[in-house]
């Protein structure tokens, strides 16, 4: 199966992955032990800031009836004289799912919920923080030129044959997000 890499997760100053037009990425069984990464360029009010990046790699680690498991790892590669933190990463999902649980940098899933930057609502998001909102919170999440792991799964109501994770559509850019 092929992977196609032009998925937008969203991580909360926004980061870039792709123009505004993405295939989502299909995974299936067959995927376990596949990886992918996003490389992000920044914006702020739909203007690109240059030094402002971000990557995400995923991979899928287990597909177990109606659960698929990731491994993930972020890192804000901002350059000096900017200074930003990634506080979360999210996207959508096809089918939509029931729940999601996390562990790691990310700890906290949100599903359904808003996400900020002009993103709108979202499936499900992974924040540094236990908040009611996709933007994370507090002071935590990653500073530039730190990195965070973890894992999270997403539940579905059934077992699914394959799974479609979706990026986010966005006039301008999508986006990863940074605080």
């Amino acid at each position: 199966m092929s992977i196609v890499r032009k998925l937008l997760p969203i991580a909360a100053l926004a980061l870039s992955a792709a123009p505004a037009m993405a295939d989502p990425i299909t995974l299936d069984s067959s995927a376990v032990g596949q990886s992918f990464t996003l490389n992000y360029n920044g914006y702020s009010s739909g203007t690109v800031v240059n030094g402002l990046t971000a990557s995400t790699t995923f991979t899928l680690t287990g597909v177990n009836g109606s659960s698929y498991t990731f491994d993930y790892a972020v890192a804000n590669t901002t350059a000096d004289p900017l200074t930003s933190r990634v506080s979360s990463f999210g996207f959508d999902t096809d089918p939509n799912i029931t729940s999601a649980t996390s562990t790691g940098a990310f700890a906290n899933p949100t599903t359904y919920s808003s996400y900020p930057n002009g993103i709108g609502s979202i499936d499900v998001c992974f924040k540094d923080a236990s908040t009611g909102s996709c933007s994370g919170g507090g002071s935590g999440g990653l500073a530039d030129g730190t990195s965070g792991t973890g894992s999270f799964t997403l539940n579905f109501a059934s077992a699914i044959a394959a799974l479609a994770l979706l990026r986010r559509r966005r006039k301008v850019q999508p986006a990863l997000a940074l605080a």
